[in-house]
């Protein structure tokens, strides 16, 4: 019992789990900084890409 009260614990909610895949990139997406390089190329030639906060 105490065991799964840890994993519990130590485990993301099921409600942050869709969250965490949107912030992920791969490095075949297009850079957020709106250059029409992919995020790899852009992170590759030392540029960082914008981003905004939310509302």
């Amino acid at each position: 019992a105490k065991l799964v009260a840890l994993a519990a614990a130590l485990l993301p909610s099921a409600a942050t789990l869709p969250l965490i895949g949107r912030l992920q990139r791969r490095s075949s997406d297009p850079c957020p900084c709106g250059s029409g390089k992919t995020f790899k190329e852009c992170r590759r030639l030392g540029h960082r890409a914008v981003t905004t906060a939310g509302p």
